[in-house]
C-alpha cells in the first residue's frame, strides 16, 4: 500500500477525532512512543476541522435538536464478523433507506458542512478496498455508527482498538456498559445520519455489533425498533475478529499489538460476554421485533435472506416504492437539479420473480455486444435496472454514466444500455444524442442501444407525450 493510501485509510478509520475526545482517551491509556506518527495524524486532523465543527453546530444545531426521525429503525446486530457488514450493504441498497456512510462517519462534526468536499476527497484518496478485509468500498458505502461515534466520544468499542493492550477494559466500559455521555452522542448521531442521508427516504438503518449488548438502550429511545441478529459459528467469528483487530491496531492503534494468544483469549471472553448480554435483554424485545438470521443462509442465498427480512417486518419493498424524481449524481451525494434532469425513476429488484428472466436475457445481450464491439474485461451486472419516465418537458442534459475518477468505484460502469419501452407514437422528441451535438437516435420500441459509459450523451427534451425506457449499466473492476 502506498504512503498516501495508508494515510487516507488512517483518516477513514480514526482521523478527525475531536480534540476533547482524544484528550480524554490519553487520560485513560498510555500511548507508545513508536506510535507517535499515528497520534500526530489523529491530533492534527482533529484540530484542523475543529473550528468548522463549531460552525456546523451553529448552522445546524437547532435543526438537529428538533429533527424527528423514524421511530422504528432497523438495527443490525450480532457479533463482529458474523455477516453484519454484508447484510448492511445489502439493506442499504434500498433507495428508501438512510444509513451512516463513510462520508459521514469519517468526520460527523463537519459532515454536513463539508459533504461535497469529503466525498471528493474520499473518492480521490481512500483505498478501493477496506484495509481490514479487502471488501470493496467507497465514500457512499455504509458504515457502522460506532466508527462515527468514536470521533465524538471515547466511550465506544473503538477505544479498545486505539488501546489494544487494554481491550477488555474498554470493551466492558463501553460495550457492556453505556455512559450518559455516550447515550446523548448516539442520539445526536442518529439525527445527524437522518439529516445527512435521509432526505426523501422513509426508513433508518443502523448497524452496530456493539448494540448487541445495548438492546435496552436502543429500546429505551426506540420502542418500535426492529432487530436483526446475525449468528455464526463462534470459532469463525473469533478467528476473523482477531485478524481484524490486529490489522486495525497496526493501522491506527496507539499501542503495540498484544501477543496472539492474549488476543485470542480476550476475544473469546468478549464473544461470550457480548452474547450473554444479549440473552439477558432478549425478553425486552417485543414480539415480532426480532429476526434471527444464520450467517450461512445469508451468504448462500442473500436475496432470500433480504426477502425474509422484508416479509417479517412488513417493510416496504423496492417494487412498492413510488417513482422518484431523478437525481443528478449517484449515492447519497446525488442532488435534484431540474436544470440538468427532469424524469421519474424506479428500480427493479433482482429477486422479483418477473425480473429474473429479464436480467438473464440482458446479461446475455451485454456479453454478446461486448465480445463483438467493446472487448472490455470483467463485465457483469452490478446494479439494478432503472425504469425511467420522461414526461412532456422531461430531459437529461449532457453527462457521462461513470465518474472521471474511477478509483473508488468498483464496480466501474463500462457499458450503458437504453431500451425504449414506449411506442414511437406515444411521444415526440426524447431522442438519445450520443458523443456530439446533432447525432440523435430514436430507437424503436423494444430496441436497445449499447454504448461506452464514458461517452457523453443526453436525452433531448420530450415535446409531447410520455417516453418510457429501461436503463442498465454493466461493469466491474477499474480499467487497466
Amino acid at each position: 500500500m502506498s504512503g498516501s493510501k495508508l494515510f487516507a485509510d488512517q483518516l477513514v478509520a480514526a482521523g478527525f477525532i475531536r480534540p476533547q475526545v482524544l484528550w480524554r482517551g490519553l487520560q485513560l491509556g498510555q500511548p507508545a512512543r513508536s506510535r507517535w506518527p499515528v497520534i500526530l495524524t489523529i491530533t492534527a486532523s482533529g484540530l484542523l476541522v475543529e473550528p468548522l465543527a463549531w460552525l456546523q453546530s451553529l448552522l445546524w444545531g437547532h435543526q438537529l435538536q428538533r429533527l424527528a426521525i423514524p421511530p422504528h429503525p432497523v438495527v443490525v446486530i450480532g457479533h463482529w464478523r458474523s455477516g453484519t457488514t454484508y447484510l448492511h450493504q445489502l439493506l442499504s441498497c434500498d433507495p428508501s433507506t438512510a444509513t451512516a456512510r463513510n462520508s459521514l462517519t469519517i468526520a460527523p462534526q463537519v459532515a454536513l458542512l463539508l459533504k461535497p468536499l469529503i466525498r471528493w476527497a474520499l473518492s480521490t484518496g481512500m483505498s478501493t478496498k477496506r484495509p481490514i478485509d479487502a471488501v470493496p468500498w467507497g465514500p457512499d458505502d455504509p458504515q457502522e455508527d460506532e466508527v462515527g461515534l468514536a470521533r465524538l466520544t471515547i466511550d465506544t468499542n473503538m477505544a479498545g482498538v486505539a488501546f489494544p493492550q487494554a481491550y477488555p477494559f474498554h470493551f466492558r466500559r463501553s460495550v457492556l456498559s453505556s455512559s450518559r455521555h455516550f447515550e446523548r452522542k448516539w442520539l445526536w448521531f442518529n439525527r445527524l445520519t437522518w439529516l445527512h442521508d435521509g432526505p426523501g427516504k422513509t426508513q433508518l438503518l443502523i448497524k452496530n455489533s456493539a448494540h448487541t449488548a445495548r438492546v435496552a438502550l436502543v429500546l429505551k429511545h426506540y420502542p418500535q425498533a426492529r432487530f436483526i441478529l446475525l449468528k455464526r459459528e463462534p470459532i469463525a467469528c473469533i478467528r476473523s475478529l482477531v485478524q481484524v483487530k490486529q490489522r486495525l491496531a497496526e493501522l491506527v492503534g496507539l499501542q503495540p499489538v498484544p501477543a496472539i494468544t492474549t488476543q485470542v483469549e480476550e476475544t473469546v471472553a468478549a464473544h461470550r460476554e457480548l452474547l450473554q448480554a444479549f440473552e439477558a435483554a432478549r425478553a425486552l424485545i417485543p414480539p415480532g421485533q426480532l429476526l434471527e438470521l444464520n450467517y450461512n443462509d445469508l451468504v448462500e442465498e442473500p436475496l432470500n435472506a433480504v426477502h425474509r427480512i422484508y416479509e417479517h417486518f412488513a417493510l416496504t419493498s423496492w417494487e412498492e416504492m413510488p417513482p422518484q424524481n431523478a437525481q443528478v449524481g449517484g449515492g447519497s451525494g446525488g442532488k435534484y437539479d431540474t436544470k440538468t434532469r427532469i424524469s421519474h425513476i424506479s428500480w427493479i429488484p433482482f429477486n422479483h420473480p418477473d425480473a429474473i428472466p429479464m436480467y438473464k436475457k440482458l446479461e446475455e445481450m451485454m456479453h454478446k455486444t461486448n465480445r463483438r464491439h467493446f472487448g472490455f474485461q470483467d463485465m457483469a451486472i452490478n446494479e439494478q435496472a432503472q425504469y425511467t419516465e420522461y414526461p412532456e418537458g422531461g430531459f437529461y442534459d449532457w453527462h457521462m454514466d461513470c465518474d472521471l475518477i474511477m478509483k473508488h468505484e468498483p464496480p466501474v460502469r463500462k457499458i450503458s444500455m437504453t431500451l425504449v419501452l414506449s411506442p414511437e407514437t406515444d411521444f415526440e422528441g426524447g431522442g438519445l444524442e450520443l458523443a456530439r451535438p446533432g447525432q440523435i437516435m430514436r430507437p424503436k420500441q423494444g430496441h436497445a442501444v449499447f454504448f461506452a459509459s464514458f461517452v457523453m450523451h443526453r436525452v433531448v427534451p420530450v415535446t409531447k407525450g410520455l417516453r418510457k425506457s429501461l436503463v442498465m449499466w454493466f461493469g466491474g473492476e477499474p480499467f487497466k
